[in-house]
């Protein structure tokens, strides 16, 4: 199953980003309002970074999909097909 996975991912376009710096993050967690604060770090990231969406099965994520797309792994792999 991993090596689907990761088949899949590398016939697609993606983009790896660094970590955020701590003004980064201090500028936008207020945009970010997620329960679990470890979170927030991700959603931070994914918004700066201009990514399509967030795949996960963290429900957390929901609190925030009117700023960024939120799927299950799932549902991208489904999207992709």
């Amino acid at each position: 199953m991993a090596k689907l996975a990761l088949s899949t991912l590398f016939n697609n376009k993606f983009e790896l980003c660094g970590l955020l710096s701590r003004e980064e993050r201090l500028l936008n967690r207020a945009r970010f309002n997620i329960n679990d604060l470890s979170d927030q770090p991700h959603a931070i990231s994914a918004y700066l970074n201009k990514c399509d969406a967030i795949a996960t099965y963290d429900d957390h994520f929901q609190q925030i999909k009117d700023k960024i797309n939120v799927y299950s792994p799932e549902e991208i792999i489904a999207k992709l097909k």
